[in-house]
């Protein structure tokens, strides 16, 4: 889901000599093309390891899930969470 090289670069925008660079470390994903109703879906990513969250079931992510993530999910994000780098 969550590739190390998931980075956003906001250095030129911060204080000169300050890093500005996040990872990317979870994604919110909704189920339905309509905004009245739907599914919400997190996928994370935690010490190297990939989770999916729905509802109150987690579920690490194999291969093929992960695959599965990256061509579909992915796409049609939601939101977004980064960590600053530096943390």
């Amino acid at each position: 889901v969550l590739d190390e090289g998931d980075t956003l670069d906001l250095s030129a925008y911060a204080a000169p000599g300050k890093l500005a660079k996040y990872k990317l470390i979870a994604c919110v994903n909704h189920t339905n093309n309509k905004t009245d109703f739907g599914h919400y879906l997190a996928y994370g990513v935690r010490n190297g390891e990939h989770y999916l969250f729905n509802d109150e079931n987690v579920k690490k992510l194999d291969a093929a899930g992960l695959a599965h993530v990256k061509d579909k999910v992915i796409p049609e994000t939601y939101l977004l969470f980064y960590q600053r780098e530096d943390i």
